[in-house]
C-alpha cells in the first residue's frame, strides 16, 4: 500500500500532466466534507465513486438560496 504522501504525489502529478494551467491544492481529507466545509474559495471537487456519496451530502453540491 502506498503512503499518504506517496498517494498525493500521484494526484499532483495527474494534474500537473492533465491540466498544467490550474491552480491546486491537494489535501488530506480529515472528514466526509474536506476543506469544502470551511473554504469559500474551493472551486472544483474532485470525487471517485467511493467518495461520491459524501460530495453530494455537503455543503458543496447545494445550490445558492
Amino acid at each position: 500500500m502506498e503512503t499518504m504522501e506517496q498517494r498525493m504525489e500521484g494526484v499532483r502529478e495527474f494534474l500537473e500532466l492533465f491540466r498544467p494551467q490550474i491552480e491546486h491544492d491537494v489535501v488530506v481529507l480529515s472528514d466526509v466534507y474536506g476543506p469544502t466545509a470551511v473554504d469559500p474559495n474551493i472551486q472544483a471537487l474532485v470525487v471517485s465513486k467511493e467518495t461520491i456519496a459524501g460530495a453530494e451530502s455537503s455543503t458543496w453540491s447545494k445550490e445558492p438560496q
